[in-house]
């Protein structure tokens, strides 16, 4: 049986953001989802190596918790996909899974979506938490 991860975890109450905020949305926005803080100050006797692992690493740490994150609020958002498109759902939504861990680590790397960005990268995935619904028309 599936444990209810609210009363182990406690609830998450995200803020809703403003839409005209849309081009700087981050999960590690103040009071969004709290991320592990950065690796320490890169000191002079760190090689150029060791500071860019400490980047990934940070990274990839960052990576798995909004994927435990996501975990916890996916029967949730699901519940409440379904409740919001009652009268216009042809069908009950359901979830897939959360986002995969290869699919984030491949956005993060590539130049086309978040390779570039500010890190923490994963911190750019904002659907990580995802239903399918089927509708009865393509309209």
């Amino acid at each position: 049986m599936k444990a209810d991860l609210s009363l182990v975890l406690g609830c998450v109450h995200p803020p809703a953001l403003e839409p005209e905020s849309q081009g700087d949305l981050r999960q590690d926005l103040e009071n969004v989802c709290p991320l592990p803080p950065p690796p320490p100050q890169i000191v002079g006797s760190q090689s150029p190596t060791d500071a860019l692992l400490a980047v990934h690493h940070h990274e990839v740490l960052c990576l798995h918790v909004l994927r435990l994150v996501a975990l916890a609020l996916s029967d949730g958002f699901v519940q409440h996909v379904n409740e919001a498109g009652s009268s216009f759902l042809y069908e009950d939504v359901f979830s897939a899974g959360i986002k995969g861990f290869p699919r984030m680590f491949a956005k993060m790397l590539s130049p086309d979506d978040h390779l570039n960005c500010a890190t923490p990268r994963p911190a750019m995935n904002l659907d990580i938490v995802r239903c399918l619904a089927v509708f009865e028309e393509r309209s």
